[in-house]
């Protein structure tokens, strides 16, 4: 499910948002990532990026997590996504994309979930919650 496409890094954008008491700013750094048609629906790709992160497509929704299964140190983007749960070919560890939890053992804990903004035809990720290895 791997593809090598992604990693024209244009950092742009800020987000902000309004709701009905006050205006906040939520500073975020965008980095875009590839193209809307690089990624088939029910497929995904890995960013070049340390940890490495897996964009996933599901039907249209992109969701960005960390892509190392948090059991052993296997890329989920070579594993099996059934709509939005992937489960990891090594040892069967599921994972929620949408909000990184896992469904138990054999996972040691749930994925590290960034935010996704797609803008046109265009994908962008927030990479800066990223600690390097």
């Amino acid at each position: 499910m791997k593809s090598d496409e992604a990693a024209d890094s244009d950092e742009v954008k800020s987000d902000e948002r309004r709701d009905d008491t006050m205006t906040t700013q939520e500073v975020r750094s965008w980095t875009r990532v590839c193209t809307t048609t690089t990624i088939a629906p029910g497929e995904a790709t890995v960013l070049d990026v340390d940890p490495p992160v897996a964009l996933w497509n599901v039907d249209g929704e992109f969701y960005a997590t960390d892509d190392t299964c948090t059991h052993e140190k296997y890329s989920l983007a070579e594993s099996y996504l059934d709509g939005c749960i992937v489960e990891c070919a090594l040892h069967w560890a599921k994972f929620d994309l949408r909000t990184g939890e896992s469904s138990g053992p054999p996972a040691s804990g749930g994925l590290r979930t960034y935010p996704v903004l797609v803008d046109g035809d265009e994908i962008f990720v927030d990479l800066s919650s990223r600690t390097p290895r």
